[in-house]
């Protein structure tokens, strides 16, 4: 159900025409990669609880992976745009 409703979330965000493809390109990566973080939060918290330690550590690794993917993303990204602020802006200040 969670990959669905994150698949037609990012269906809404390539179909939004106001802007462009390479905005497009950020905001449907930033918001994938966004949910995996949280469900990955989700499964520690749960695995912690049940003290599945060997659990906990794997999703720790897969949610810092999953966020050395964004800044290497948002590298290129701002390389390639000449932009100067972060894409990230709106998730860095929660």
């Amino acid at each position: 159900m969670i990959k669905r409703k994150v698949a037609i979330d990012i269906k809404r965000i390539i179909a939004d025409e106001e802007m462009t493809e390479m905005e497009r390109l950020a905001a449907a990566f930033g918001f994938a990669t966004e949910s995996f973080i949280a469900q990955s939060g989700r499964d520690l918290e749960l695995a912690r609880a049940m003290g599945d330690e060997e659990t906990a550590v794997k999703e720790q690794i897969k949610s810092n992976v999953m966020l050395s993917a964004r800044e290497i993303f948002e590298f290129c990204y701002l390389n390639v745009t000449g932009s100067r602020r972060s894409i990230w802006h709106e998730q860095d200040a929660s």
